[in-house]
C-alpha cells in the first residue's frame, strides 16, 4: 500500500514538473519498483541464508523442502 502511495506522488510530481501525463510516469514507476524490488528480496535472502544461518541452520535455508521423520 505504501508503494503504492509513493508511485503516485512521484508520479504526480513528474507529470506536473515535466507537463506530461501522470499514468505513463505510474506505469514506469510501478515497473522500477517491482523489478528493483524482486532483486532487493532475492539480494536480502541470500545475505540472510549466508551470513545469518551459515552452515549450523541448512533446515531453514530457501527451497529445502525435506520430510521430517519422527
Amino acid at each position: 500500500m505504501l508503494a503504492h502511495i509513493i508511485n503516485i506522488l512521484i508520479s504526480m510530481t513528474l507529470s506536473t514538473s515535466l507537463d506530461s501525463d501522470a499514468c505513463i510516469w505510474y506505469l514506469t514507476t510501478n515497473i522500477l519498483d517491482n523489478t528493483v524490488g524482486v532483486f532487493l528480496c532475492i539480494g536480502v535472502l541470500t545475505v540472510i541464508e549466508k551470513y545469518v544461518f551459515g552452515e549450523t541452520y541448512n533446515r531453514f535455508r530457501s527451497g529445502n523442502y525435506y520430510t521430517v521423520l519422527n
